[in-house]
C-alpha cells in the first residue's frame, strides 16, 4: 500500500523540510539522512527538541493539529519518503503490530522529552552541553580508532539550541572538555574521547530513577525502536 502511494523526495543539508504553521499533511520516514526538529521562540532563539536519523519517522501529528508546531531542517543530505496522513491513519487501523510499535516509540520518546524538560531547568551550563553530546552519541555515534565519533556536520550552535544555553557558553564548555580531553574535533566532526565522563558529570545532578543516561552511554549507533 505504501509503495503505491509514498513520495520519496531528496533534501540537501540545511534544506528545511517543513515549518512552524505549515499545514500538516502527513509524515516523514527517514531511509537516509539526519533531520533536527525545533521550535523558534522570542526574538528567533531556536530549541533543538529532538534529533532523529534513518530508520525513523517524524511529522506525525493528532487529528486535532492543523499546523505543526515545530520546524524540521536536514543536517545532511537527505532521501525521506512522505506518507499521507490518510494513508498512515488506515495503516493504523488495519496492522496492529504497526500501530503498537509506534505507540511505544512515542511513548519513549515523550518519557525522554519530560527529563529533557527538567534537566534544562536545573543543571549548569556544562551538564546541559554534556547532556546535548550524549543525546548526539545516541543518534549518531560509531565508534572509531580514537573513541566515538559523531558523525553529523552540527554547528556549535546547535550544539547550544540542544542544551538549551547561548552559543557563546557551549564554546566555552567545549573548549573546557577540549583542555580535560574528554572531547576533541576531527574536521567539521566532534570525537568522544572519554564519553564516560561526560555521563559521570551529568549523573552527579541526576535522581536515580533518571536511569536513561545508563543506556545513553551503552548504544553507540542509532537502533530504532
Amino acid at each position: 500500500m505504501i509503495d503505491k502511494k509514498k513520495e520519496v523526495g531528496r533534501y540537501q543539508r540545511k534544506q528545511v523540510i517543513f515549518h512552524e504553521d505549515n499545514i500538516v499533511r502527513g509524515a516523514y520516514f527517514i531511509f537516509t539522512g539526519k533531520v533536527k526538529i525545533y521550535n523558534t521562540g522570542k526574538g528567533g532563539k531556536e530549541q533543538i527538541v529532538r534529533l532523529v536519523s534513518s530508520g525513523e519517522l517524524f511529522g506525525l501529528r493528532s487529528d486535532t493539529e492543523t499546523n505543526y508546531l515545530v520546524s524540521s531542517i536536514a543536517l545532511d543530505d537527505c532521501v525521506l519518503c512522505f506518507i499521507e496522513k490518510s494513508l498512515l491513519d488506515n495503516m493504523l487501523k488495519e496492522n496492529n503490530d504497526f500501530a503498537v510499535q509506534l505507540l511505544n516509540f512515542y511513548i519513549r520518546e515523550m518519557s525522554f522529552l519530560e527529563l529533557r524538560l527538567k534537566h534544562l531547568v536545573q543543571l549548569s551550563s556544562a551538564e546541559k552541553v554534556a547532556e546535548a553530546l550524549l543525546m548526539m552519541k545516541k543518534k549518531y555515534g560509531v565508534l572509531s580508532p580514537k573513541g566515538i565519533l559523531l558523525d553529523v556536520r552540527i554547528s556549535r550552535q546547535d550544539i547550544a539550541d540542544i542544551a538549551g544555553t547561548t552559543g557563546t557558553e557551549a564554546i566555552r564548555v567545549l573548549a573546557k572538555f577540549r583542555q580535560e580531553k574528554i572531547i576533541e574535533d576531527k574536521g567539521d566532526k566532534i570525537v568522544l574521547l572519554k564519553h564516560e565522563k561526560l555521563l559521570e558529570l551529568l549523573l552527579m545532578h541526576c535522581c536515580e530513577k533518571d536511569n536513561q543516561y545508563v543506556n545513553l552511554s551503552k548504544c553507540y549507533t542509532h537502533v530504532l525502536g
